[in-house]
């Protein structure tokens, strides 16, 4: 209460009643106690006497300051022992529970595409190696097979022979998307990634368009990507226009029972 009537020279009851979702009457009694405290006081709007406003008194001020100092040193005491990306990871999810739980609607969803810069392999396989763990395949052969696949990728986009875009949304990544030579007419399209918290925002897409764009800039005819089971691409790639193969004989090394699928299409 006293948070609230602190964000302002003075607050009308019923806009603080309407803020906090308070009955009239619960209201009314915490006002009366505050009051007799002398830490708020209530005065009728000059303009309108049917109005009530409510405003912190001096020494409700004064209290409202040793709250907020004993608040933060509180909250540093909670997380004066938390790494650097630790204080991250916190801040994203109070950023998600806020967004999440807001009556009004989120703004717009913005972000931009760009080329490599220094950082991003090693976010790639960082994204891709907790996946790895969240499906349960095999360490670490799966961290050396995509860090040589992504020194592959690197030094191929160095010589024009391979497309290496990153989504970025406030100076942080949160999708990729490879786009190299594979034959003559074709490229194929690798490690697509988006982050779970801005999927269904078109990332995927606008990702996978570039790829296609520079792939028909460089006269390629034909485009393929390969998926495995545990990655639930299906349907996002049949909206973009893919078809799906599946051959009888692709079946991974690590699994019999999961299918590699194998999708191509026709620039």
């Amino acid at each position: 209460m006293l948070f609230e009537l602190g964000q302002g020279k003075h607050v009308e009851t019923a806009t603080l009643r309407e803020q906090l979702h308070l009955d009239p009457g619960y209201l009314s009694r915490i006002m009366a106690r505050l009051e007799t405290q002398k830490l708020v006081q209530r005065d009728r709007d000059s303009k309108d006497s049917r109005r009530q406003i409510v405003r912190l008194t001096d020494q409700g001020r004064q209290v409202l300051e040793e709250l907020d100092d004993r608040s933060a040193k509180a909250t540093s005491r909670m997380i004066n022992g938390l790494s650097v990306c630790d204080l991250e990871r916190l801040t994203k999810s109070m950023q998600t529970i806020e967004t999440l739980l807001a009556s009004s609607p989120p703004p717009s969803f913005s972000y931009l595409l760009r080329g490599p810069e220094p950082g991003d392999l090693g976010w790639i396989l960082t994204r891709y190696g907790l996946e790895a763990r969240r499906y349960g395949l095999a360490f670490p052969d799966m961290e050396i097979e995509l860090a040589q696949r992504l020194a592959f990728y690197a030094k191929q986009t160095v010589r024009d022979a391979a497309s290496f875009w990153i989504a970025e949304q406030d100076t942080r990544p949160i999708g990729c998307a490879f786009c190299t030579v594979k034959e003559k007419s074709t490229v194929l399209l690798d490690l697509l990634w988006v982050e779970p918290a801005v999927r269904k925002h078109g990332v995927g897409s606008r990702l996978i368009q570039a790829c296609l764009d520079w792939a028909k800039t460089h006269g390629f005819s034909h485009a393929e990507y390969m998926s495995q089971d545990e990655w639930d691409v299906d349907t996002f790639l049949t909206h973009i226009g893919f078809s799906c193969q599946i051959p009888d004989f692709a079946k991974t090394r690590r699994d019999r029972n999961k299918t590699k699928k194998y999708w191509h299409m026709t620039l």
